[in-house]
């Protein structure tokens, strides 16, 4: 079978807004059901985990009847006290309702409601072939790494420089056990549930991604995705 973990647990925002930015209001409907229709025009996805703060979960739960969104394929469930720990709860409940072997499971984030019907597809197709999924864009601009702040000490090559967004895919036994063999530092420094795998000792396959599947993060996110939405 195959799941999605859309994250929505955060409560912070940088826009500026009365309430976590998955929740913004554009065009009358709130972000994270931009995001969430995406993967629901996708039929092979089985099941849809979204990991919420405890506090949002009853207003999510109005707005999926408000908009009558199919809820025999969405499960709300209470996200974690970050993102890490938003995806292994939800990868647990997903376990724990459908046991045995051989499950995908996509992470997504709430946030990047411009994800493409292809990208999800092309995720799916290659962790059957992989087990372990990023999405990835090519850098544009040069990148300089400073220690101090204040002089270049490197500029890497462009070339291999690549920037992540979501999906990211993964075979859902593999994901557990990831989660599971790391050590408390090894969980401090994820910087994405991809980190999980390689921390690890295992490999991720690298999906083409797309420009315009931007996380929005702060007001001016905001302002294009009013515009492209």
């Amino acid at each position: 079978m195959i799941f999605t973990c859309i994250v929505a647990g955060g409560t912070g925002s940088r826009m500026g807004l009365d309430r976590p930015k998955q929740f913004a209001i554009i065009k009358d409907k709130p972000l994270i059901l931009y995001t969430l229709e995406k993967f629901l025009s996708v039929s092979d996805i089985d099941n849809i985990y979204i990991g919420c703060h405890k506090d949002w979960i009853s207003y999510l739960e109005g707005q999926l009847e408000l908009f009558s969104l199919d809820r025999s394929r969405i499960t709300v469930t209470e996200g974690g006290s970050d993102r890490n720990e938003t995806v292994l709860n939800c990868a647990q409940l997903a376990e724990s309702e459908h046991p045995g072997g051989g499950h995908i499971l996509i992470t997504h984030d709430a946030v990047r409601p411009f994800v493409s019907r292809e990208i999800i597809l092309k995720n799916i197709e290659a962790c059957k072939e992989h087990r372990a999924v990023g999405t990835y864009v090519p850098v544009t601009d040069t990148v300089i790494i400073s220690g101090s702040g204040q002089t270049v000490d490197s500029v890497p090559k462009r070339s291999e420089l690549y920037a992540a967004q979501t999906p990211q895919t993964f075979m859902l036994d593999d994901l557990l056990a990831a989660y599971k063999n790391l050590d408390d530092t090894g969980k401090l420094s994820m910087t994405d549930t991809c980190s999980a795998i390689t921390l690890t000792g295992g490999k991720i396959h690298m999906v083409m991604g797309d420009y315009k599947n931007i996380k929005l993060t702060t007001a001016g996110d905001l302002d294009i995705a009013r515009i492209l939405l």
